[in-house]
């Protein structure tokens, strides 16, 4: 990673051990209203527990014509956690974090806005 990112050996990289706590830190100083409760959907409720409709689809959050998305059930079909996307086979196999999940999360809420710009 280091090489990749070419940066000086002697650069100390962020622990994750804290991230979570860093990106609610973040959100909480410089994020605007729809981020935070952005961030409470993502970190706090279950996929689908929102009836938020935005602007780019015509259908409450995790949702599509047919209801919550497939892929944000769990076994029983209830609305995913952010510990069952973390526990998910995919995200294991990647090794994602926790924050590593709660980021990819966020990004596909209307906070993705305040992220890139």
């Amino acid at each position: 990673l280091r090489s990749l990112l070419r940066l000086r050996s002697d650069f100390a990289l962020p622990s994750l051990d804290d991230a979570v706590a860093a990106i609610e830190s973040e959100f909480a100083a410089s994020g605007t209203d729809e981020d935070c409760e952005c961030l409470d959907y993502a970190l706090h409720q279950r996929a689908g527990s929102s009836g938020l409709i935005f602007a780019n689809s015509p259908f409450p959050r995790d949702h599509d014509a047919s209801g919550l998305r497939a892929a944000r059930m769990t076994v029983s079909g209830e609305g995913m956690t952010i510990d069952d996307f973390c526990e998910h086979h995919l995200s294991r196999a990647a090794r994602l974090g926790k924050a590593h999940v709660l980021a990819l999360r966020l990004y596909t809420t209307a906070a993705f806005k305040s992220i890139v710009n």
